[in-house]
């Protein structure tokens, strides 16, 4: 499985996003990328796109998961896009869930999201102390 996490402090304020993969619920690859100024959902979707790579690059066969309803509900058309600055981000993130087959997408309690969630702050940590 692979888990994914983005925030940003101030909204919009400086904002990153994590994913890490895991196996046998071990750690096996993460990755945390700083995004500039963007809001929190921009950054959650950026998350959800890192996570993809990751699993991508892992031959990962498990589900992709996340604490953002919005994100996981708008990939699978089951919400409507209707922040303008979102949707090309959103047709991003489909064709890209597409092209690896269109993976199970799972919500997760926050408190299980720990390990994405310390990625996100730890760029954030770096990048502005």
């Amino acid at each position: 499985m692979v888990r994914f996490d983005g925030g940003a402090r101030g909204n919009p304020g400086p904002a990153a996003a994590g994913a890490v993969a895991f196996l046998d619920g071990e750690v096996v690859s993460s990755r945390g990328v700083f995004l500039g100024k963007k809001t929190n959902n921009e950054a959650e979707y950026e998350g959800f796109l890192l996570a993809l790579s990751l699993y991508g690059e892992s031959g990962e066969q498990g589900s992709i998961e996340g604490d953002s309803l919005l994100i996981l509900n708008q990939v699978m058309g089951k919400w409507k896009v209707k922040a303008t600055h979102l949707r090309e981000i959103v047709i991003e993130a489909r064709k890209e869930w597409n092209l690896l087959g269109a993976p199970p997408l799972r919500h997760i309690p926050r408190e299980e999201n720990k390990e994405a969630d310390a990625q996100v702050n730890t760029v954030l940590d770096q990048e502005c102390p």
